[in-house]
């Protein structure tokens, strides 16, 4: 009889609920973005050196509404706006966790896909080091949270 039991306590430990999801999504996201700024790729490595023509424009404040002069590693941030869009899109919770974050906009979006051809962003299920590693913390973090929870239920084991 307590055998039953176990497989449902092993879920419970495993369950997200919608809002926490939410808030790990936005902490992922966050993680992306500054794994991104930080020159790493999807891979782990540093990306691929901007080309010296838009490498010395841009460490000279040469485009208009220019935020970001590092060059070295690639932060791919000029404006800022392509990652102010990058936003989470979706998250649920069932069947199985899915997380899904981007940029929904036309124009950005194409920047993306475009950046992410030179220096791979994500993509074949990679998505860097940094962000990896947020994932675990996030299932860490409610594992915690719902072990917690499940500490303070009553359990009747009938031998």
């Amino acid at each position: 009889m307590a055998d039953q039991k176990i497989p449902g306590l092993l879920r419970g430990l495993l369950k997200f609920s919608s809002d926490d999801l939410k808030k790990f999504a936005d902490k992922i996201r966050d993680t992306h973005v500054l794994q991104t700024r930080k020159g790493i790729d999807a891979f782990g490595k540093t990306f691929k050196e901007y080309s010296r023509s838009y490498r010395s424009k841009k460490a000279k404040r040469g485009f208009a509404k220019q935020i970001s002069t590092q060059v070295s590693p690639p932060d791919l941030t000029l404006t800022g706006k392509m990652f102010k869009k990058f936003q989470v899109m979706t998250t649920r919770t069932e069947p199985e966790l899915q997380i899904k974050y981007g940029i929904k906009s036309n124009k950005d979006g194409h920047k993306l896909a475009k950046n992410n051809k030179t220096r791979v962003i994500a993509g074949s299920n990679r998505v860097g080091p940094l962000v990896q590693k947020e994932v675990v913390k996030m299932f860490e973090k409610n594992t915690q949270k719902n072990l917690k929870a499940i500490s303070r239920q009553r359990l009747k084991v009938t031998l």
